[in-house]
């Protein structure tokens, strides 16, 4: 669980209460959840997900591969029996997964995702 605010007396209340109700520990200030690079500063914190970006480009085999724009095709016709099929289709479905998850820090390719 993640708490935060900026009433640290209340944060700590609440703390203690749930310390009481269930078993849990603090272990401090959150740096790295679920993907998510959280860095703080005195203008509030940033969330990033450049490992998460790496880590998704990796398992695609794309590390080297170079920058597009728009990786769809300008003007592209596509239909349901059009192209080959997939040679690893699990593989595919993951990745599409993670790349609508990158988009809660990168909205920008939202609509290439989707």
């Amino acid at each position: 669980m993640i708490i935060t605010g900026d009433d640290l007396s209340g944060i700590q209340e609440l703390k203690t209460f749930l310390c009481q109700q269930f078993e849990m520990k603090d272990i401090g200030h959150l740096s790295y959840f679920l993907g998510l690079e959280i860095t703080y500063s005195t203008d509030g914190l940033y969330i990033s997900q450049a490992k998460y970006a790496f880590e998704l480009l990796s398992r695609a085999g794309l590390t080297d591969s170079m920058t597009v724009d728009t990786p769809v095709e300008l003007n592209a016709h596509l239909t349901p029996s059009g192209g080959k099929p997939l040679s690893n289709p699990s593989l595919y479905r993951h990745l599409i997964g993670s790349l609508v998850y990158l988009t809660v820090t990168r909205p920008e390719i939202s609509y290439a995702v989707h």
